[in-house]
């Protein structure tokens, strides 16, 4: 009931497990209190982190799933691993933040291998874009010439 600020599974679902067995008693020792304050303090710590990454959830709308699948739809194989890779940062920045730094690092990627095409037309003496339009179509009526050999050749046996 994510909604209502509940969830099937909270973060650090065992932090209550500390205090489970737990008991004052008006005997105990001072160093027992303070032992027991200390792991109060530390149950309260958890408390806080539960709430600090519930709100980071909502606040991000992790939740709608139908959003995240026509997000994630969206996307190339390559974004999708980039935004999975990048997920870990997103609690430190805002979400418009993260988007831009997301996209940045697609940019960036697309940009590399766009140079690496580059280089690879000037490693086979290719200079120019018109020259790489007149290669790229002998390429392609090479590889449909040979993809109709193959049809061929698989239709005789």
């Amino acid at each position: 009931m994510p909604l209502r600020g509940d969830f099937d599974v909270e973060y650090d679902n065992d932090a209550e497990l500390l205090l489970a067995e737990m008991e004052f008693y008006e005997d105990d020792k001072e160093s027992d209190l303070e032992m027991k304050f200390k792991i109060l303090d530390i149950y309260n710590s958890r408390l806080d982190e539960r709430l600090r990454r519930k709100k980071f959830v909502i606040e991000r709308d992790m939740l709608d799933l139908k959003k995240q699948n026509t997000l994630d739809r969206t996307r190339t194989k390559e974004e999708k691993e980039i935004y999975n890779l990048l997920k870990i940062f997103a609690r430190f920045n805002t979400p418009e933040d993260h988007e831009k730094l997301v996209q940045g690092i697609i940019k960036e990627r697309q940009i590399r291998a766009r140079i690496e095409e580059l280089k690879f037309y000037r490693k086979i003496g290719i200079k120019t874009f018109e020259e790489v339009e007149a290669y790229l179509a002998e390429k392609r009526r090479r590889d449909d010439a040979y993809q109709k050999k193959q049809r061929q050749n698989e239709a005789f046996i």
